[in-house]
């Protein structure tokens, strides 16, 4: 039931406004650093906090327990190693279907 909740109000969503740029989140200032570097850095965490909400709000909920304590960018790698296609994969296929365009050319 939850589920369907956080996947209705996922949808009722504005489309973001911003590209997100998926980096480490640098660690926290020092206690004697300046305030602007704080409020960077809090600034970087909150985003951060939003990005991994917004990606956890749209996973099935056997993905949302195995990242819920992820940073955003690992949950990409993660997912991009499960189910990315392996290296080498994406340039067959366009190999294939350069020779698929090209015979379908010749057949004219």
């Amino acid at each position: 039931m939850r589920w369907v909740v956080m996947s209705r109000w996922h949808s009722t969503m504005p489309k973001p406004k911003q590209t997100v740029r998926l980096s480490a989140l640098p660690l926290a200032p020092a206690a004697g650093a300046d305030a602007q570097a704080l409020v960077d850095w809090v600034v970087l965490f909150y985003r951060d906090n939003e990005v991994s909400c917004l990606m956890l709000g749209t996973m099935s909920p056997k993905l949302y327990q195995q990242f819920e304590h992820n940073s955003p960018l690992e949950m990409v790698t993660e997912i991009q190693t499960m189910y990315g296609k392996p290296p080498g994969v994406e340039l067959q296929e366009l190999v294939n279907m350069s020779i698929h365009v090209s015979r379908q050319r010749d057949n004219r």
